[in-house]
């Protein structure tokens, strides 16, 4: 599809379209609070939900798209979304960054994260060196997909880094054994984040309906939820279990 994603979105995010207001509130508003519960985990756990590839990965999303915004602002008389998504995505890469720091020198994270790939001690120049290549390796993958999908693909791309949100932390869960770094609200946040991606009133179906408003867009929300909602099961029963055994003489 030939589309102009710069001129669709200036067109479509108007003041006076309320249900693309009401979905662009929500879809900023839930990933805040979804790097809330992320860090608020990562500080109080020692572990966060989010893997430490998927932080290089958004990272080099978010850096990409400040920029992307940040030039395109000036063409389209600086409408409000491309400066505010600008900044709004500065401020989840300092976030990302940080918790990718946590990461390193959180003993519990770090060995967790690390050990598999450079030995029950890793060494920091070996952390550092790996980090620099994979950050590299990501933004050289996020200008491959916005070469392939179009310039100002932010709708698309974005939609991608929702559906990893949900992918990463159900592995990470599963392959650590615990509910260590995973809380009930992280993954209900990522339910709600699957359903304002995907769903017929979500903002990307408002401005790109030829891609969004299709039958298999509609199967990927019911999927996404599914397994945000199985988390929330899997972590809602091992702390009841975790307090029956507290409890038992």
């Amino acid at each position: 599809m030939n589309i102009d994603y710069y001129g669709r979105i200036a067109e479509s995010l108007q003041f006076d379209n309320t249900p693309v207001m009401i979905a662009t509130n929500a879809c900023f508003a839930i990933g805040f609070l979804q790097y809330t519960y992320a860090i608020r985990l990562l500080v109080r756990e020692g572990q966060g939900p989010i893997p430490f590839w998927m932080q290089t990965f958004y990272v080099a999303h978010e850096l990409t798209f400040v920029y992307l915004f940040a030039e395109a602002a000036p063409r389209y008389d600086y409408h409000w979304f491309f400066v505010s998504t600008s900044f709004s995505l500065a401020v989840w890469a300092v976030l990302e960054i940080f918790c990718m720091w946590y990461t390193i020198q959180s003993p519990k994270d770090r060995i967790a994260t690390f050990s598999p790939l450079f030995g029950k001690q890793p060494a920091t120049s070996s952390i550092l060196t790996y980090t620099f290549f994979l950050q590299l390796a990501m933004f050289a993958l996020v200008w491959i997909l916005i070469e392939f999908l179009g310039a100002g693909s932010f709708m698309l791309t974005g939609a991608l880094t929702n559906v990893l949100l949900i992918i990463g932390p159900t592995h990470e869960y599963l392959s650590r054994g615990s509910r260590n770094g995973l809380s009930i609200g992280f993954c209900l946040t990522n339910v709600a984040c699957a359903i304002w991606t995907f769903a017929p009133f979500s903002l990307g179906a408002a401005v790109l309906p030829e891609i969004f408003d299709q039958p298999i867009i509609r199967v990927l929300p019911s999927q996404d939820s599914y397994e945000g909602t199985a988390d929330a099961d899997l972590v809602g029963s091992s702390q009841i279990w975790k307090g029956l055994q507290y409890v038992s003489p």
